[in-house]
């Protein structure tokens, strides 16, 4: 017979064994692992504003005292500190470890002989939750067996430190999972009512005192979240078969079909012994304190029957509930099974090593297939948006390839517009205000179906994977992208942009600060009616520490009119039309500090020059432009070019006023911009037949009507030119 001595260091020690498949490869394969680990990583960035100016105009911290901030907070912080894929395996490791020691004292909370049955709890390290990549619930459920133990242990002494202990321990299960507490709490008030008594009941009434933190968390959580449920398509044939298989510990291989088969005959064995040696004596039926665990196991497995699909936002419910009753039985299998506990101990040491075998074999592999599509993923330019498509997602019952991409994500920086999370509103990050991302049900289940001519606005690359010789796809991806790289299953593509999708997606980015560079560059010189010729010469230079993506208006050195700008890295600015006098360029926030412009008007038969300013959003005026002293005469020309910003879509319509100095008006007249917000008037004084022909000098004051917005802003240039010269 095991002593309890050599029996916990076996336990250890196997425990111990289930880490090692964790850091056996790169990858880790779970379905949403990756993208915990990459909203971690925007969490840290805008918590410490170190995130690039693309990231922080996507996503914003959701303060608010969700349940998942458990894994993402410790990803966040573990950042400080080792890379990103360091930071996940710890993360992990440390899910498993806390679900073992709390296997370990839920199977001994009643008396210290169960802990042997905490090696059934072995083989189910790596159950279906765990590597679907739902960390926070994984979490949830170790704290679960801890708390309910935790409190068995010391429920006739509802003390100060108790209750302490116990609220302690329910706030870090709310903030794992709201599954868990529920269920924590609801255990603790079931097995609390079998067991009280009333000589005693005013003393016991303290505990409650241990639910009121959490309570409250929860009274807001149902509030906030409500109660909606979506059904499980499953009947129930089906579901006493998951139940009976012990299905939860199937991810990968169908040998862990067989592993599922034989934990649950050893389960229904210790049902029944204990049943046979504790509950039935002499013919009649005896019951203990120790039912109430009995109890709570009938409970469950009612409650997964008639679990919802979904639930208040939360998918794979009865899944999830499945865990729940195979691991409650723990505490109330009887340890005086002494005939049973060595045979159950060797099976489910051999059948947790199998598994851990078997894991380390299928990490090795899939993280190799994962790879590949991380090296596909980092042909992608940084700071980009980019929209995945991934049509094989992987074997089994998990999806390891689904959300592979952040981890590249993370290298490049870019923005995943799969990243579901911060649109499921329960999770620590949201999108901004006025963030246009696509459908995440169409992109996952349905991308066949996709328009992509309205994604090119959105995701400046396309990431194929696996993606299927269907007739008319690639033909359909060739119209608005351009095939710029591909490596093995993968291909990367990159958007063709008209200037009117530009305007629109520029106009779309409404957090995206603003440059407005008042001429545009030229590719060559330009040559005048009468022999003179000029040029612009235009150039944009990255003086910060990060690299910056930047989109403009028009240009002649990128078909997508987008670039990324390295550290200390400069690139020209060319306009590709010669009826656009002008550059918009448009930068995350945070970024436009980081950039500096050159503007340089050269005429090329007098060597005359001018420097032109860029002109960011906080330069431009609101609603009203004045320039004072303007000489109006025939010698000379008068241009003047309007600029009009976040006003209603163009035209927008303002009043030029000609004045004296004291401000009356010689003349006035209304006019228009076009259709981008623009307009040039390069005759200005041919615009005011009354004063055509005159020599004055007046001020010129454009501004808006009333019509417009209060924060219209507007900017304007105006030029004065010698005939003669």
């Amino acid at each position: 017979m095991l002593s309890d001595r050599v029996l916990r260091w076996l336990f250890l020690t196997v425990a111990a064994l289930q880490i090692v498949p964790v850091w056996s490869a790169p990858y880790l394969p779970t379905n949403d692992g990756p993208c915990h680990l990459y909203n971690s990583w925007i969490l840290q960035g805008l918590a410490t504003h170190s995130a690039g100016g693309t990231i922080a105009s996507y996503y914003a911290i959701d303060w608010r005292p969700h349940p998942n901030w458990m894994s993402h907070a410790a990803m966040a912080l573990l950042l400080f500190v080792v890379p990103p894929l360091v930071a996940e395996k710890l993360l992990v490791s440390a899910i498993i470890i806390i679900f073992l020691a709390g296997a370990w004292m839920f199977a001994g909370a009643a008396d210290p002989s169960g802990h042997a049955w905490a090696f059934v709890a072995l083989p189910f390290t790596f159950h279906l939750l765990l590597q679907t990549g739902f960390y926070n619930f994984a979490l949830g459920v170790g704290l679960f067996m801890m708390t309910v133990a935790v409190w068995w242990r010391r429920r006739d002494t509802p003390d100060a430190r108790t209750i302490a202990l116990v609220a302690a321990l329910l706030l870090l299960c709310y903030f794992s999972h709201a599954m868990a507490v529920v269920l924590a709490a609801f255990s603790i008030g079931v097995l609390w009512l079998i067991n009280v008594r009333r000589a005693t009941l005013r003393d016991q009434l303290r505990h409650a005192i241990a639910f009121i933190p959490v309570g409250a968390l929860l009274v807001w959580f149902v509030a906030h979240r409500g109660t909606g449920s979506a059904p499980d398509p499953r009947g129930l044939m089906s579901r006493l078969g998951f139940l009976a298989r012990s299905q939860v510990l199937f991810t990968f291989d169908s040998r862990q079909l067989a592993l599922g088969w034989i934990v649950s005959i050893v389960l229904a064995v210790l049902l029944i012994a204990t049943l046979v040696r504790e509950n039935i004596e002499h013919g009649r039926l005896r019951v203990s304190a120790r039912d109430g665990f009995l109890l709570l196991f009938v409970i469950f497995i009612a409650i997964y029957l008639a679990a919802p699909g979904g639930f208040a936002g939360g998918t794979m419910i009865s899944e999830r509930m499945a865990l729940f009753v195979e691991l409650s039985l723990l505490p109330w299998i009887s340890p005086r099974l002494t005939r049973l506990r060595m045979p159950v101990v060797a099976v489910m040491v051999v059948l947790a090593v199998l598994n851990v075998a078997l894991n380390i074999d299928r990490y090795r592999a899939f993280s190799r297939e994962m790879a590949q599509l991380v090296r596909t993923a980092e042909l992608v330019a940084p700071n980009s948006t980019v929209l995945p498509f991934v049509f094989d997602h992987g074997v089994g019952k998990v999806g390891y390839m689904s959300h592979a991409i952040d981890y590249a994500a993370i290298g490049k920086r870019f923005i995943d517009l799969d990243n579901y999370e911060p649109a499921m509103d329960y999770f620590p990050l949201r999108y901004r205000k006025g963030v246009d991302v696509p459908g995440i049900d169409e992109v996952e289940a349905a991308p066949l179906d996709i328009d992509l001519s309205a994604q090119i606005t959105r995701a400046r690359f396309l990431l194929t994977w696996s993606m299927p010789p269907i007739p008319g796809l690639v033909t359909r991806i060739d119209r608005d992208y351009r095939l710029v790289a591909s490596a093995g299953s993968g291909r990367v593509y990159e958007r063709r942009m008209t200037e009117a999708a530009v305007m629109e997606m520029m106009e779309r980015e409404s957090s995206y600060a603003t440059i407005l560079l008042p001429l545009a560059g030229t590719r060559s010189d330009v040559a005048l009616s009468h022999g003179a010729t000029w040029r612009v010469e235009q150039s944009v230079t990255n003086t910060g520490h990060r690299p910056v993506h930047l989109m403009l208006n028009a240009c002649a050195f990128n078909p997508s009119c987008e670039v990324d700008l390295q550290p200390g890295q400069s690139a020209p600015i060319a306009s590709n039309d010669s009826l656009r006098p002008y550059t918009l360029v448009r930068a995350p926030p945070g970024d436009a500090n980081l950039l500096s412009f050159s503007t340089m008007l050269l005429r090329g038969d007098s060597g005359f020059q001018l420097a032109l300013p860029a002109i960011d959003e906080p330069q431009m005026r609101p609603r009203r432009v004045e320039f004072a002293n303007v000489p109006l005469s025939p010698r000379v020309r008068v241009a003047l070019r309007v600029w009009a910003f976040k006003t209603p879509r163009p035209p927008v319509r303002y009043t030029v006023h000609v004045q004296t100095p004291d401000g009356r008006d010689i003349v006035a007249r209304n006019f228009a911009t076009g259709r981008d917000g623009f307009q040039l008037d390069g005759n200005l004084v041919g615009e005011f037949p009354a004063i055509e022909g005159r020599d004055l000098r007046a001020n010129v004051v454009v501004e808006f009507g009333d019509a417009q917005p209060r924060d219209a802003r507007i900017w304007a240039m105006l030029t004065v030119t010698d005939n003669a010269t």
